[in-house]
């Protein structure tokens, strides 16, 4: 099992839902 880090920082919470629709995609593909 592979394991993927996000790292963000995020002041007005854009950046968060980057970060999140990233780790989505990244679950979604294995």
């Amino acid at each position: 099992m592979k394991k993927v880090l996000i790292a963000y920082y995020s002041r007005t919470g854009k950046t968060e839902q980057m970060a999140k629709y990233t780790a989505e995609g990244v679950r979604f593909c294995g």
